[in-house]
């Protein structure tokens, strides 16, 4: 992922990434379908995050 993003760095194209991770912080565990939502990493966040950055 790191070694992508400096790539597209380097050829100006960095403003068209999108970097969606993990937050830092403890995450209960559970059921993944959960777990997902909660970070924001199910569809739904997904798409929420893409729309946003669409947005900008």
């Amino acid at each position: 992922g790191s070694a992508v993003a400096e790539c597209l760095q380097q050829h100006g194209e960095a403003k068209k990434l999108l970097q969606l991770g993990l937050p830092d912080i403890f995450i209960e565990q559970g059921d993944p379908t959960q777990m997902l939502a909660e970070c924001g990493l199910d569809a739904k966040g997904l798409l929420t995050s893409i729309q946003a950055k669409l947005a900008k």
